[in-house]
């Protein structure tokens, strides 16, 4: 019995799971950039204002 699920292919909503980690990935990349930059306009504000 195991092998023949086995042989049925992916389980209805299994593609949407992947889509939704993958969307998350993307968010979370996102977040990552926009961090970065946040953090880049500070060292620039701070470097500015020694001028």
């Amino acid at each position: 019995m195991a092998a023949l699920s086995a042989r049925r292919g992916p389980k209805p909503g299994k593609a949407g799971a992947n889509a939704a980690d993958a969307e998350i990935a993307w968010l979370r990349a996102e977040l990552d950039t926009a961090r970065e930059v946040i953090r880049v306009q500070g060292e620039l504000s701070a470097l500015l204002e020694r001028l």
